[in-house]
């Protein structure tokens, strides 16, 4: 009893103690920290403390103590009286009535104690306790998700209608009793459902082809099959992206994928691949001319050794955690494949250096196309050796770590040289780059490009990006990645649809919080000036918070090749638009 009694002490005092001892951290927090997302408002256990702390501080002022309770025998009497008015409705019904009107009692608590201390003036309103808990300030949007009050489904109310909306439209097109009388019999149709005869039943747009089930199946017993035969590329990328995902690609699998007169190799997860499975590439596969391994954290001087002498055609590499391959064996190997290689990729790696760099301008004059991701020792000096190659088609520079940067004269300079040449630029993670990147850099020397992604180059304005894509020569962009740039609005998204808005096929709009969903509705066209974006195919709009029911519907209805769109963070797109989609390919 002694210990119930001390805990109903501290719970109704609401004090803080030392000792308190605070949760594991989500893994949704932890995704958001990892990516620079801010988290500016507080969570809901949070709003509920701060509630209750106010609440005690609220009863020692005496006046203000008899209007609250004069406000809460209001409440009391108006519950009574919508439970009397109420008698023919279910007991579900009525305590959602009474909660609405406790709710209204504690608006009114919050406002007499906002006029009463000006410091809560960013105290949320309690119809925020049935929103969804969010890392970031939610954004206002045009609806509210509720239920109703005759047949308890979910509907979703426009925010310019009246608050006194409480009923469904289908509910208000037909009697209530009728309504009530179908929601009834649809239960009770449900209850007397057998468990066994529930299926998951497929629409006829998402129902999978005959050769997807067979990668599928062949896939699960990957570990009993002998051999692939004949089969398409296609195919082969299919159950090699599916293996990888399972975490199944080893040593013996990885041999089905080995055949002497394939040129094309694409192993994305390459974990389980010892040393010895490595470097079997070079002796099953002589003919290759692309080489592709993910998360090949085992590879060594003596497997790209291999690659050296065996792989005579070899013309395209990509590397991605090899991080045991040392600046002597890169040195090389740069030398002896010299002017074959034209494509060369490298991400995760703590050894590649400047010097290895300099090796490949020097030996391989005819590169293409060159990216580098997460490298340790990137920086702003390597940028006049990139700028030595002349045949440089796509470049990629992505996420310096170990507190490097690329300065912004750096930048201009390498793109005086090489931007006239360029169809492919990304630049991910620049920080410190300013406005001149792309009024001195990209909008007078590159007028050939058709991909370009500027993620997480926070520093760029709005204003100027407008200028930016309305007065650019290169029309016809098909990829543009703009994630993350927290300055960009509809000013910005406007200007790319003029720009490229009939070409454009991959749009990137991720965590831009600025976007309004009018400004996401121009995607789908104004009927004026802007037309709908027919050629897109991907869109992502994760954390963009503007995004709803509504704007989602519409670039369905326009945008006619829309093929995937990610609404990851999007807590206004409501359970109830997923039913809508299930014929879409989406």
């Amino acid at each position: 009893m002694r210990g119930n009694n001390d805990n109903n002490t501290s719970n109704s005092n609401n004090a803080p103690t030392p000792n308190r001892v605070s949760g594991p951290t989500s893994a949704l927090s932890s995704f958001l920290r990892e990516h620079g997302i801010r988290v500016v408002n507080q969570s809901r256990r949070a709003r509920r403390e701060t509630n209750s702390r106010n609440d005690n501080t609220a009863e020692t002022d005496s006046s203000l103590s008899v209007n609250v309770s004069t406000a809460e025998m209001q409440t009391e009497d108006a519950v009574l009286e919508t439970a009397a008015q109420s008698q023919v409705t279910t007991t579900s019904i009525t305590t959602a009535v009474s909660y609405r009107a406790t709710t209204g009692s504690s608006k009114t608590k919050k406002r007499k104690r906002k006029n009463g201390d000006d410091s809560d003036d960013d105290y949320m309103d309690s119809d925020n306790d049935f929103a969804p808990s969010s890392s970031r300030k939610a954004a206002i949007g045009r609806s509210r998700i509720l239920f109703c009050t005759q047949c308890n489904g979910r509907f979703v109310r426009k925010t310019e209608e009246s608050e006194d909306v409480t009923i469904c439209p289908n509910c208000r097109a037909g009697s209530p009793s009728s309504s009530s009388k179908k929601s009834k019999s649809a239960v009770r149709r449900k209850r007397t459902l057998p468990a066994a005869t529930k299926k998951s039943i497929y629409s006829k747009d998402l129902l999978p082809s005959l050769q997807d089930i067979c990668i599928s199946i062949v896939a699960n017993y990957i570990d009993e099959v002998e051999s692939f035969g004949i089969i398409s590329d296609d195919s082969f990328e299919k159950i090699a992206k599916i293996i990888s995902r399972n975490r199944k690609l080893n040593n013996q699998t990885a041999k089905l994928f080995m055949e002497p007169y394939r040129k094309y190799l694409s192993l994305y997860d390459c974990t389980n691949m010892t040393e010895d499975g490595l470097y079997m590439i070079s002796q099953l596969c002589p003919n290759l001319v692309k080489l592709q391994l993910i998360y090949c954290g085992h590879i060594t001087d003596k497997v790209l050794g291999g690659y050296k002498e065996k792989l005579h055609n070899l013309k395209s590499l990509e590397l991605s955690g090899a991080f045991l391959i040392t600046k002597e064996a890169w040195i090389s190997f740069f030398k002896d494949i010299g002017s074959r290689l034209e494509n060369f990729s490298i991400r995760h790696s703590a050894r590649f250096t400047k010097e290895c760099l300099e090796t490949l301008v020097m030996c391989c004059p005819n590169l293409k196309e060159l990216r580098f991701g997460h490298i340790s020792h990137l920086n702003s000096d390597w940028l006049t050796v990139i700028a030595q190659l002349k045949n440089l088609k796509a470049l990629e520079l992505s996420w310096t770590t170990h507190g490097h940067t690329f300065r912004t004269e750096d930048v201009v300079d390498m793109l005086s040289k090489i931007g006239s040449q360029l169809e492919e630029l990304s630049i991910k993670g620049g920080h410190d780059l300013s406005d001149d990147i792309v009024t001195n850099g990209i909008l007078k020397y590159c007028c050939r490009l058709k991909r370009i992604s500027l993620e997480q180059c926070d520093q760029l304005s709005a204003k100027t990006m407008v200028e930016f894509f309305d007065n650019w020569n290169a029309k016809g962009l098909s990829h543009i990645n703009i994630s993350r740039c927290i300055l960009f609005d509809d000013e910005v998204l406007k200007a790319v649809i003029r720009h490229s808005g009939e070409t454009l096929k991959q749009l990137n709009l991720h965590s831009l919080e600025l976007l309004t969903p009018a400004g996401l509705e121009l995607l789908a066209g104004n009927g004026n000036d802007l037309a709908a974006c027919d050629a897109l195919t991907h869109l992502n709009c994760g954390f963009v918070r503007s995004m709803d029911d509504f704007v989602l519907q519409k670039l369905i209805n326009h945008c006619k090749s829309l093929q995937n769109i990610e609404v990851w963070g999007c807590h206004l797109v409501s359970y109830i638009f997923q039913k809508r989609i299930t014929s879409h390919r989406i």
